[in-house]
């Protein structure tokens, strides 16, 4: 190592005091809301495929043309070493689960969408054929892991419609079994921490489910925060 640098601080122990104190609720509540790692399952991917394309082959033929990629460019293990730099030891054993996986399991979590990926012409048919389609797979074992839908966000040109595709698709799965474990509905580009799913049951169904309350997740637009905090009094900035 070169030579050592010389290390001064100019701000008074206080400052970090005054600054743990001022989030001592946001550490609370995030503690609250986030405990740790449940040690439950997390997919290693989610597929997004448009509502008017969704269809009750879709995570089978997702599978096989896997499948047929997988024939073409490296049919056996030792191909298939070849092209990922396997070791000898591990070819087999990865090939062959890799290609169970391929057969069994495809996709882990997938998300039937209405937002930037849609481009069908009657929302509301597509998203109560997509509840339909979700309750069968879960019922015939066909299901992924995790499944559901992503909405149109909360901005105020598409909130309606937003609002409207959820409630058709969760009252489709209530009629049609009701809301199966996995279920996960995502809401996209949230700029303002009022827009993202709220605490309170606002956003549960009117009925009783009979299975578990659907997860939200929400993702964020651009860079702004997603505390509570943010922002303090004013609107956030306008975007660059």
């Amino acid at each position: 190592m070169g030579q050592q640098e010389k290390v001064s601080t100019s701000l008074a122990g206080a400052v970090s005091e005054g600054i743990s104190d001022s989030l001592a609720a946001v550490d609370a509540e995030l503690d609250r809301r986030y405990p740790g790692d449940p040690g439950t399952r997390q997919p290693v991917h989610t597929v997004y495929v448009p509502g008017n394309v969704f269809d009750a082959g879709t995570i089978r033929s997702w599978g096989d043309q896997a499948l047929a990629a997988l024939d073409e460019h490296a049919p056996d293990a030792a191909s298939f070493a070849a092209v990922l730099g396997l070791s000898d030891e591990l070819a087999e054993d990865v090939y062959g689960r890799v290609r169970a996986k391929l057969e069994r399991e495809p996709i882990e979590d997938l998300r039937v969408d209405f937002e930037d990926g849609y481009a069908g012409q009657d929302e509301d048919q597509d998203a109560a054929r997509a509840a339909r389609l979700i309750s069968e797979a879960y019922a015939n074992g066909t299901a992924a892991p995790y499944m559901g839908i992503r909405m149109k966000c909360m901005e105020a040109a598409v909130r309606d419609r937003g609002i409207r595709t959820t409630d058709v698709f969760l009252t489709g799965l209530l009629e049609n079994g009701g809301l199966p474990d996995g279920l996960v509905l995502t809401l996209p580009k949230v700029t303002y921490p009022s827009r993202s799913p709220p605490s309170s049951g606002s956003w549960r169904p009117s009925r009783r489910p009979t299975a578990s309350t659907p997860a939200v997740s929400a993702s964020r637009s651009r860079s702004r925060p997603a505390s509570p905090s943010w922002p303090p009094t004013a609107p956030p900035p306008s975007p660059a």
